[in-house]
């Protein structure tokens, strides 16, 4: 599929000078600390080469791909929107009204294989045509500049709270390869991590720094409906990752110690009973959602196998209970955080990522053998932020890989959860070594 053309390249410089200039005159609003201005051009200068070179990757090198499927079919809705603007209106409407204006014969893709979720990326993609000469190069170009905006939205959030670790949370969250690649171009994954960084910037705003402004409740909520059409299970992990932090935000606020390990140990007992006994619970639990979902599972696993791909893996077959499925899920986010591994690179892209994986599991493991255990939990105990990281990198984790069995997919999903995850290990380092030395002071 042919989607680069000369005039991409004809344009290229001016979009290129157009979005730097967009970036230099909010520098101020964007971000406040000077010292800052070097980590905020050179993140800006790694996404614009990160969305240009997976635009020439997908064309030139493996000549298929969403992000060019994508663009195709949003230039011909750009195209039926020109000639009429009356079909403007299928920007609104549902996903089988659009198809009415593609040929099946032609892009047999969006009739047979898109939802309502992958049609909204359509749609995203033809709003941004309309700014960017509807040509290939030049909307990656608005994505990585959208793109950017969302990672330096959560960058701002870190380094309001830590400034002393801004050049590690600028590896983190803006410098990571993955990040800079897949979440540069045109692509649902761009799309909601760039909401996702304003959302979590503007709920750290109204509930954590008391910013009571509208723009905050609307960005919210405009965020929110994005990811939502989008990526809805993305929603879901929040919302979850939520509870779970304010369930164990309450229990580290109970006081004496006592009342903690009696509150843990009957947990833990209760749940034994209850996963080993055949009661109501269970029961309903392995008819109507344990159940449920590894059926689901087994039907991806199975539609993966049915792909001709060398990335698919398999997870093995999982009991059908709710036990079952708790027991796969150290599995599931152990294959998301280090696969794939280096030996298991077949391809270029997958080879780069087996690389980060490596890197990653040495820092996970350097990490947490520093930290120990009892400083684990008093950071944990002590910073909300902190948990929360933690918190949603495994619930997302957990989710991806108990619905993901191929490596090329896996390492796109994880793109939004990845900057938390890393940033969690680098203040969890941080954290520590300030309890080092304060024990060493007080000594």
């Amino acid at each position: 599929m042919q989607v680069i053309h000369l005039i991409d390249y004809v344009l290229l410089p001016f979009y290129c000078v157009a979005a730097f200039a967009v970036v230099y005159y909010f520098r101020k609003k964007a971000n406040p600390d000077p010292s800052s201005n070097r980590i905020y051009f050179i993140s800006f200068s790694l996404k614009i080469l990160g969305g240009i070179a997976s635009a020439l990757i997908f064309q030139y090198y493996y000549g298929t791909g969403d992000s060019l499927i994508y663009f195709d079919e949003a230039r011909i809705l750009h195209g039926h929107i020109l000639k009429s603007p009356s079909n403007i209106r299928f920007l609104f409407n549902d996903a089988s009204n659009l198809r009415q204006l593609y040929d099946p014969s032609v892009n047999f893709v969006i009739h047979n294989f898109y939802n309502s979720n992958t049609v909204a990326t359509i749609r995203f993609t033809t709003l941004i045509t309309f700014l960017s000469a509807n040509t290939y190069i030049t909307t990656t170009i608005l994505f990585s500049l959208i793109s950017f905006t969302g990672v330096w939205a959560i960058y701002k959030v870190f380094i309001l709270k830590y400034p002393t670790q801004k050049r590690l949370l600028a590896w983190s969250i803006l410098y990571l390869p993955s990040i800079v690649f897949w979440c540069s171009g045109i692509s649902k994954d761009t799309i909601c991590l760039a909401a996702f960084g304003w959302l979590f910037f503007s709920v750290y705003q109204v509930f954590v720094f008391r910013n009571h402004q509208i723009k905050y409740f609307l960005l919210i909520f405009v965020c929110g409906i994005v990811i939502w059409f989008i990526k809805s299970y993305i929603i879901l992990v929040i919302l979850i990752t939520l509870g779970l932090v304010g369930i164990i935000y309450l229990f580290f606020s109970l006081k004496p110690l006592k009342v903690r390990v009696a509150l843990v140990s009957i947990f833990i007992v209760t749940l034994i009973i209850i996963l080993n006994t055949e009661n109501f619970i269970t029961h309903a639990a392995d008819n109507y959602t344990a159940g449920f979902i590894v059926d689901k599972i087994q039907e991806m696993q199975h539609n993966y196998e049915n792909t001709d791909s060398g990335a698919n893996f398999k997870i093995g077959n999982i009991d059908p209970s709710l036990a079952g499925l708790l027991q796969e899920i150290p599995t599931s986010i152990g294959t998301v955080l280090f696969r794939p591994f280096i030996w298991e690179s077949e391809k270029l892209l997958t080879f780069i990522s087996g690389l980060e994986n490596f890197l990653l599991l040495l820092l996970t493991v350097f990490v947490i053998i520093k930290s120990r255990i009892i400083n684990l939990l008093k950071v944990l105990h002590d910073d909300t932020l902190i948990l929360f990281c933690l918190v949603f990198a495994l619930v997302f984790a957990s989710v991806i890989g108990l619905t993901t069995f191929n490596f090329g997919t896996i390492i796109r999903y994880k793109t939004i959860f990845m900057p938390f995850y890393i940033s969690f290990l680098i203040l969890l380092n941080h954290k520590t070594n300030l309890i080092r030395i304060r024990k060493r002071n007080l000594q």
